[in-house]
């Protein structure tokens, strides 16, 4: 990787995390990104990204597989030209970290003119069991701090989140064909334990979608037991919550609970952050 590669995959990752793997003290982050790849290798960076992928910005999506994977499950779950950075294997489960190679084309609009720039996308797949987890980093999508602060527009990307999931249930079938799995039950039983709290949901009726947004710092659960028992016995859609507990490394998420997809808006101060609530999901589901 190039050195500017290196420093945009750094970038992806939170300053709290980039500070305390590589003792930086209170360096802002540009600082302290020019640092790492000026002190550490390649390998090491891998290493960190692999580590540390929790704490990013993310989409998780979250599939049934027909059977508990086995000993013929693929070395390679995206398939293609697209090989794990790193591999590991624990009992009945299988991770695996890979950095796509994932381009832009761009305008730079006060030119005008026509731009390329590349970055390590990345992405890590899990799979344990009968159940499958990929994750994808979320891209910016202003990127005009990479040219200048010009104004940027985005015309194009060689790959996305839809290209690799075609190509991971591509690479399982037929024996492990994966599909969506619907998280209601497990999503609906933090809420009700009160691990967690909504200002924001969507559900669907028998003929019609319904959404309530609370005002200010109100929450459905707490401030509105009437909508909360309609919403409970119904499928949600996309639904923000919000983590009681103070001291958790995430704040809030995101769900898209009939298709299986969980989202992080926000940098987890630790790898725990995410993937406790992957894990608590899954756990009452």
């Amino acid at each position: 990787m190039t050195r500017n590669e290196l420093a945009r995959l750094l970038n992806l990752y939170p300053i709290t995390v980039l500070r305390a793997t590589w003792n930086l003290g209170n360096l802002n982050k540009d600082a302290a990104i020019a640092e790492v790849v000026k002190q550490a290798t390649e390998s090491d960076i891998v290493g960190f990204a692999a580590k540390y992928h929790p704490c990013n910005r993310q989409h998780v999506h979250l599939f049934d597989l027909p059977s508990p994977i086995g000993s013929g499950f693929p070395s390679n779950p995206i398939g293609g030209n697209i090989a794990p950075q790193i591999k590991s294997t624990s009992g009945a489960s299988r991770e695996y970290f890979f950095l796509a190679d994932l381009k832009f084309g761009v305008v730079i609009l006060d030119t005008p003119r026509r731009e390329y720039i590349e970055f390590k996308w990345p992405i890590s797949v899990i799979a344990e069991g009968s159940v499958l987890q990929v994750k994808f980093t979320i891209m910016e999508k202003d990127l005009s701090s990479y040219f200048d602060n010009s104004p940027v527009s985005v015309r194009s990307r060689n790959i996305d989140e839809s290209t690799i999931l075609t190509s991971v249930k591509a690479t399982l079938a037929p024996s492990w064909s994966p599909s969506p799995m619907d998280i209601n039950r497990g999503v609906k039983a933090l809420w009700e334990k009160d691990i967690v709290d909504s200002p924001a949901a969507q559900w669907k009726n028998a003929k019609s979608t319904t959404v309530e947004i609370m005002d200010e710092t109100f929450m459905i659960k707490r401030d509105r037991q009437d909508v909360y028992k309609i919403i409970a016995k119904s499928p949600l859609q996309k639904t923000q919550f919000s983590i009681r507990d103070d001291k958790s490394p995430i704040s809030r998420f995101v769900v898209d609970a009939g298709s299986g997809v969980v989202r992080f808006p926000k940098f987890s101060t630790s790898p725990k952050g995410t993937t406790d609530v992957i894990a608590q999901i899954l756990k009452f589901n």
